[in-house]
C-alpha cells in the first residue's frame, strides 16, 4: 500500500498551512557533519517540506533532486532556495515521479521526519529504487521513529513505527553502516545510515 494520495489529499485541504511545523517555518541550522558527506555530491532528499534543509545542501552539493508531495509544496521549498541558498542545481521532483526522472548516480540519499508518514511498502520501494542508483562510496541517511505503530487513518496523519528488525527487513541489499538512537520530541528516532559495498 502507498499512502501517497493520503498526503496530497492532506496538502489540498491545508494541512501543511496548519501544521504547527510550518505555521512557524524555520530554517535548518547548518550540519557541518552532513556538509562533510554531501559536499559536491548528487543528493536526493525525500521530503524536501518547504526546503528547510535543502537550501544549505544546495550551496555545498553538486546537484539536489528534491522530492515532496505536490507542485505546492515544491513551490514553496523553491522560495525558500532562491532567497537563502543556491537555485541553479536544485531539481523539484513529484513524489509519484521520482522513478521516471532520477536515473543518475545518486552520492547521498538523506530524510529526516518523512519515514515516520509513509507506508512500509513506499518506504520499501524509496530504498529499492535507490539501491540500484547508489554509487559504490555512496551512503543513506533516514529517520525512522522506534516502536511497533502502523496507524492509517483515512485522511488524516499517518503514523509508521519500526523496530530493529522490521528496519533490517526494509534495506534488505543494503549495508547497515549504524543505527543510533536519537530523541524526537516526545518519541524515539533510530537515525539508519547504510551503503551498498
Amino acid at each position: 500500500m502507498n499512502n501517497l494520495n493520503t498526503w496530497k489529499y492532506l496538502q489540498a485541504n491545508n494541512y501543511f498551512a496548519n501544521h504547527n511545523c510550518y505555521k512557524n517555518f524555520q530554517l535548518a541550522k547548518e550540519d557541518s557533519k552532513l556538509i562533510e558527506k554531501i559536499q559536491d555530491k548528487v543528493v536526493v532528499e525525500i521530503g524536501c517540506g518547504y526546503g528547510r534543509e535543502t537550501y544549505y545542501f544546495s550551496k555545498y552539493v553538486k546537484e539536489i533532486y528534491a522530492i515532496d508531495v505536490s507542485n505546492e509544496i515544491l513551490d514553496l521549498t523553491k522560495q525558500t532556495i532562491i532567497k537563502f541558498g543556491k537555485i541553479w542545481n536544485v531539481e523539484y521532483i513529484l513524489a509519484e515521479e521520482y522513478k521516471y526522472l532520477i536515473k543518475n548516480p545518486i552520492d547521498f540519499v538523506y530524510s529526516k521526519h518523512v519515514f515516520q508518514h509513509i507506508t512500509p511498502e513506499f518506504a520499501k520501494d524509496y530504498l529499492s529504487h535507490f539501491l540500484y542508483l547508489l554509487t559504490p562510496d555512496g551512503e543513506i541517511d533516514i529517520l525512522f521513529r522506534i516502536g511497533n505503530r502502523k496507524d492509517y487513518p483515512i485522511n488524516q496523519e499517518p503514523l509508521v513505527e519500526y523496530t530493529l528488525s522490521e528496519l533490517g527487513n526494509l534495506f534488505e541489499g543494503y549495508n547497515i553502516l549504524d543505527v543510533i538512537k536519537e530523541k524526537g520530541k516526545n518519541y524515539d528516532l533510530w537515525r539508519v545510515k547504510a551503503n551498498v559495498t
